[in-house]
């Protein structure tokens, strides 16, 4: 029986990580998606089971419409790697191909939905990217919690209802541990989590599974999106290829994305037409920002 191959984006500061996520739990071969050709690097994506939109530096600000803002974090992108990842993520929703967008990756996936993305986290109060704050973490250890929006939906899309970890706080403190996830966390922006009525047109069939608090000034939203997928793709703004082997709710993402690999080699059982990842009308800036009048963007 031959083995999955799973593509990767990149480069990124993550790729040593998602390559061992890939060949330990996955048991799985592995092509990186470098190619700045467009042509050869959709025949890699064609050979593949599967794609994996890997975390990294930001995304360039041109991508979501807007311009490089002072005091907003920023020190690095990649214009190049946007490029490939929109090129790729459009291919494989048009295609049914299986993706798996990962911290930028999930953010990515995001934007080209219509989502609106907040340049910076840094001023909440809950911490999302603790180098910022001089914490120092082990990358498995659980930074904050993601709570879960519809439990029972959850847990019907993703294995795993007892997050093993955590059963001695439910069991001594009396917690419910069945209503949120506890994950990593190193990112300094986020997805807004729409108002009710606030939804990029063409998401009807985006389904949000976990949102985590943000109280930022100027901002109209209070939530981020940390997890979300369609019918043949999943996404989080938490690094699995951290602590799969320790975190529960990341074994179970993982899982998640197997089943659309699985799905997408043998047919899906729903027989579903699959959900494409697009939107006709983007969140617009001044639906999330609060902007002063005198100075309009």
């Amino acid at each position: 029986m031959s083995r999955q191959l799973i593509g990767l984006t990149g480069p990124s500061a993550f790729t040593a990580e998602c390559i061992d996520m890939v060949e330990e739990y996955y048991e799985a071969d592995f092509v990186m998606l470098y190619q700045n050709n467009e042509k050869n690097l959709l025949r890699w994506v064609d050979r593949c089971d599967g794609i994996v939109i890997a975390g990294g530096v930001d995304i360039h600000p041109t991508i979501y419409n807007n311009s490089i803002w002072n005091n907003q974090g920023f020190s690095k992108f990649d214009l190049k790697r946007d490029q490939r990842e929109i090129v790729v993520i459009d291919h494989c929703t048009h295609t049914g191909k299986p993706l798996f967008g990962i911290c930028r990756g999930h953010q990515l996936i995001g934007v080209t939905i219509g989502f609106f993305l907040i340049p910076d986290l840094s001023t909440s109060s809950i911490c999302h990217q603790p180098q910022r704050q001089q914490i120092t973490l082990e990358r498995h250890e659980p930074m904050h919690s993601v709570q879960i929006i519809n439990p029972e939906e959850f847990y019907n899309i993703f294995p795993g209802r007892d997050p093993n970890e955590r059963t001695a706080y439910q069991r001594v403190m009396g917690f419910d541990q069945n209503t949120k996830l506890w994950t990593n966390s190193f990112h300094h922006q986020g997805l807004a989590y729409p108002t009710k009525g606030g939804w990029p047109n063409g998401a009807e069939k985006i389904q949000v599974y976990g949102t985590a608090r943000v109280d930022l000034q100027g901002i109209k939203v209070d939530k981020i999106i940390e997890l979300m997928g369609g019918e043949t793709w999943v996404s989080c703004q938490f690094h699995p290829e951290y602590d799969w082997r320790v975190n529960t709710a990341s074994r179970a993402v993982l899982e998640r994305f197997k089943t659309l690999m699985r799905q997408y080699k043998y047919g899906s059982p729903s027989g579903e037409k699959k959900s494409k990842i697009c939107s006709s009308r983007p969140i617009m800036q001044e639906e999330i920002v609060e902007i002063p009048a005198e100075e309009g963007i």
